[in-house]
């Protein structure tokens, strides 16, 4: 279970970074 959380919240955070560069642009 806590591994499931910890990819979930990886995963969210390289969703932002992503996005964040796209608004960059």
């Amino acid at each position: 279970m806590l591994d499931n959380r910890y990819y979930l919240i990886s995963q969210l955070l390289l969703i932002q970074k992503y996005v964040e560069n796209l608004i960059n642009f």
